[in-house]
């Protein structure tokens, strides 16, 4: 009988840590709420618009009530954020139109730059982001990489493992992978608004004050 039980457990196990794990990332949409009406995002939308629109997507990561984006999704969550976005009303079943960042202006800048090290062909990117908001305050976003250590974070981001699936030798698994990511609590502060991520639709909702 023991046998069995030990033997039930260690079938169990991998299954139970399945299940209490979030799975990242989600591929999802982003939505902006202003003055209570709610667009979603769309590379596609513009004036006069005739039928519905695909919508953009941004992978979300997930820890918990805590969420997360790599800094190659910035810009869409920034300028959404920050409000410099471009409305398209076309009247949805649960939404009013659609939005795109605003080229009128910039709250996002970046900067990259190639090190030397002492190892002869190994070099390090330093990079950086800087974000500001409508009061004109600044932000600074710092990471670098190199091939034989991976990505480093250095300001305003971290390095976090999130449970993903990967496929190895044609066989799915599931395993803990580190990666570079931004806190959207932390980006919500900065910009004085509020966020939300709706797990059944996928939809990340960002609301301007």
């Amino acid at each position: 009988m023991i046998y069995i039980i030990g033997f039930l457990a260690l079938i169990a196990t991998p299954f139970l840590i399945f299940r209490s794990c979030d799975i990242s990332p989600d591929v999802a949409n982003l939505a902006v709420t202003i003055e209570g009406k709610t667009y979603l995002q769309s590379g596609s939308a513009k004036e006069d618009m005739k039928k519905s629109c695909p919508p953009g997507i941004v992978l979300i990561y997930k820890d918990g009530d805590a969420f997360f984006i790599e800094p190659s999704q910035a810009q869409n969550i920034v300028d959404a954020m920050s409000g410099n976005v471009d409305l398209f009303e076309y009247q949805e079943v649960s939404y009013e139109g659609y939005f795109d960042g605003s080229a009128k202006e910039t709250f996002i800048t970046r900067h990259s730059e190639f090190q030397s090290t002492e190892t002869i062909g190994e070099q390090i990117r330093e990079e950086s982001a800087t974000i500001r908001n409508r009061s004109n305050d600044r932000m600074e976003i710092k990471w670098s990489f190199n091939q034989k250590n991976g990505y480093k974070a250095k300001k305003n981001c971290e390095i976090h493992a999130f449970w993903e699936p990967k496929m190895i030798a044609g066989v799915m698994s599931w395993g803990f992978e580190d990666r570079l990511v931004i806190s959207l609590e932390k980006l919500a502060e900065f910009y004085d608004c509020t966020v939300s991520y709706d797990r059944d639709t996928r939809v990340l909702f960002i609301t301007l004050k």
